[in-house]
């Protein structure tokens, strides 16, 4: 034994020269220390067995590891899985928020349904005799007058408007044509007799509800027998002038005829002079 202790001592100090035999040699490098040390993996063994555990986690390993290493993993791991839990909360609420913007979209179909049934309503038992018994007279196609261009008895009619343009614009009473001359604000409608107030007040309220009006475009009802365009070729006779001197030609009789029934009489002949400089006009 004592023979063994000397020859490690021996040795010792042949690698560490100075040193005497049975001293502490100090000048061992600390990664010569650290390869000294026993291995404290194999301490860790027993975490070997939570492979399954490890796996749920993505990047760790079931291979052991030392306590700071396996913090820094768990730390990685929670953060990761704090980011996973805000995506899918970001999501939930985005779809929760579909959710409720569809369900607002049926709402309001829904009650634009509702509010157009009423103003329907409204249109048919309130506004449209007042539109016929005060209107259609001077604006409609039955009547075949539309005074300004203007026909009150369609939709496409107020729409479209006459000379001044749309004579009603929905949802604005006090941008529409019709209520400032139903008002004799400018123009006056009816010219007879200014309607009563209370008529007054019903349109200028249908007007602010959306003007609606069901009904649809009103062509004239035109027999195609009495087109003019679809009427055989015939010969018309020559109409008879006071003036026989003037006409040069058959169509000159018939604007001549017009002429004298409308009280007038044709324009002189141009003299040579009033020709060519009406040419010389012309050809510069």
């Amino acid at each position: 034994m004592s023979t063994t202790m000397s020859v490690s001592h021996e040795v010792a100090a042949a690698h560490s020269p100075g040193r005497k035999p049975g001293e502490c040699d100090r000048s061992t490098s600390k990664a010569a220390k650290r390869r000294q040390q026993p291995n404290h993996r194999a301490s860790l063994s027993p975490l070997r067995g939570y492979r399954r555990l490890f796996h749920v986690f993505p990047g760790l390993t079931p291979r052991a590891m030392c306590c700071r290493r396996f913090a820094t993993y768990a730390i990685a791991t929670a953060t990761l899985a704090a980011i996973r839990l805000v995506v899918l909360a970001c999501i939930s609420m985005s779809i929760l928020c579909t959710v409720a913007s569809a369900e607002d979209v049926a709402a309001g179909k829904d009650a634009g349904k509702a509010a157009n049934a009423r103003g329907i309503k409204v249109f048919e038992k309130q506004i449209a005799p007042i539109l016929k018994r005060r209107c259609y007279q001077c604006h409609s196609h039955e009547t075949g007058k539309a005074k300004g261009g203007l026909v009150l008895d369609s939709r496409h009619g107020w729409t479209k408007g006459g000379s001044e343009g749309p004579a009603i614009v929905p949802g604005k009473p006090s941008e529409s044509l019709l209520i400032e001359a139903i008002r004799y604000e400018g123009y006056e409608m009816p010219p007879e007799k200014r309607l009563p107030a209370s008529e007054i007040a019903l349109l200028v309220k249908w007007v602010a509800m959306g003007a609606r009006d069901p009904r649809e475009s009103k062509a004239p009802k035109v027999n195609p027998e009495k087109l003019w365009a679809l009427q055989p070729i015939t010969k018309s006779s020559v109409p008879r002038v006071k003036d026989a001197n003037w006409p040069q030609d058959d169509i000159d009789a018939f604007v001549l005829a017009r002429l004298e029934e409308e009280g007038l009489s044709p324009a002189s002949s141009a003299d040579r002079y009033t020709l060519l400089r009406r040419v010389a006009f012309d050809r510069v």
